[in-house]
């Protein structure tokens, strides 16, 4: 039997196949329960409907795409940015590349709340189908 110690590299190989492995799993709970957070929680996340608007987009359907995820034009330098930052690109050092992490990961809970307080109905709670509820339901 082998024994993982902490300073042991990881071979190419095996990282493929970890991310394969976990492309897999979240494909197959895309496809059977269409969003986890919402399966789990009832409650959908707070990137719901950016596949759907992204999807808008790609076919110029702009104010679809909006109504799914006003937020959706911000994937593209988000993109950009991680990319940039995987290839060594872009080198920026953590106090000045938090605040817009920081900054990205206000606006886009902001606009989550105000998206669930105004019965946006892309967002619309289903709290009765979340399997986390249920169980606790149970054990009440």
């Amino acid at each position: 039997m082998r024994v993982c110690r902490a300073n042991s590299k990881i071979r190419p190989g095996q990282a493929a196949r970890a991310v394969l492995a976990l492309l897999a799993v979240a494909g197959a709970l895309v496809l059977l329960y269409h969003c986890p957070f919402r399966a789990l929680f009832g409650v959908a996340c707070p990137g719901c409907g950016m596949t759907r608007a992204l999807l808008s987009a790609v076919f110029s359907d702009f104010k679809t795409a909006f109504a799914y995820h006003p937020l959706f034009p911000l994937l593209i330098p988000a993109a950009l940015w991680i990319g940039l930052r995987l290839f060594g690109r872009l080198r920026l050092s953590a106090k000045r590349e938090t605040p817009y992490i920081l900054l990205f990961a206000g606006v886009f809970f902001l606009v989550y709340i105000v998206r669930l307080c105004s019965g946006d109905p892309v967002v619309a709670p289903d709290v009765a189908h979340g399997l986390v509820p249920r169980l606790l339901a149970g054990l009440c």
